[in-house]
């Protein structure tokens, strides 16, 4: 059973993650040093750790499972919780993932020695608006992933899942996508979207597979409903790339193409 763990102190989006959590009926830890008001809300479990700077990132990390996920701005604790196959993301939208989290921990780091070299603070913007509906979007897209993923692992075949806002969103904003098809954790740049001899079809460039043994960059034909996780990641690529490879296909619709 999915369940999101939070690391509550000083976390601003509690409202947002009670909102998404309630429309899928959800259990939420609350998990903080203390000073938080309990929420009345039955799925809300609030857990109060003892002092300490980590103490609420080990709670979070024993705890949590694979297909749960986490929301935390704190890198150590994400990396920790993604190791237990877990999802995670950040009060300001971002995800985190295989591929991205040891540029984060490599960021954490430098920062850390530039102030005790320099004594000067690590400045950070503030949460705004855009912040907050971006976290509201990746947190649902999220949810609906993990469940897609839950349902595959309980059957003996891959489910068929549509990705369609998904794929749709990614290839107008020339975002990359994370996906996994075939057994194999792949990051790739969709390109064309749509309906080939009957059947939806993704066209992207494959830049690197996480886990598998394709790890050769280069094009990729995905049948859509084969594909049994997608994640649309922060990352961007810049466009066309004007291959041959590319051009030769014929569709029968075309629903999305990068520019």
């Amino acid at each position: 059973m999915l369940e999101i763990f939070v690391d509550a102190d000083a976390c601003p989006v509690k409202a947002e993650i009670e909102r998404v959590a309630d429309r899928h009926q959800l259990i939420v830890h609350m998990v903080s040093n203390g000073g938080l008001r309990p929420s009345a809300h039955p799925r809300f479990r609030h857990v109060t750790v003892a002092e300490g700077a980590d103490a609420a990132d080990n709670w979070i990390a024993e705890h949590i499972q694979p297909f749960d996920l986490a929301i935390t701005a704190d890198v150590p604790l994400a990396s920790r919780c993604l190791k237990k196959s877990a999802s995670v993301i950040g009060p300001s939208g971002k995800v985190f993932t295989l591929e991205t989290i040891g540029m984060a921990l490599g960021m954490r780091e430098l920062n850390r020695h530039l102030r005790e070299v320099t004594g000067e603070q690590t400045v950070h913007s503030g949460f705004t608006k855009q912040d907050r509906s971006r976290f509201l979007g990746v947190l649902e897209n999220e949810i609906q992933a993990l469940k897609r993923r839950i349902a595959a692992s309980e059957s003996d075949q891959p489910m068929a899942a549509s990705f369609d806002a998904e794929l749709r969103m990614a290839i107008a904003g020339k975002r990359l996508v994370q996906l996994r098809y075939s057994d194999s954790l792949r990051v790739v740049e969709p390109h064309d979207y749509g309906v080939q001899k009957g059947t939806p079809r993704l066209l992207a460039y494959q830049t690197r597979s996480l886990d598998g043994p394709s790890k050769k960059p280069g094009w990729r034909l995905f049948d859509v409903p084969k594909i049994v996780e997608l994640i649309v990641l922060d990352q961007t690529f810049k466009g066309s790339r004007n291959e041959p490879d590319q051009q030769h296909h014929e569709w029968d619709i075309v629903y999305a193409r990068v520019g």
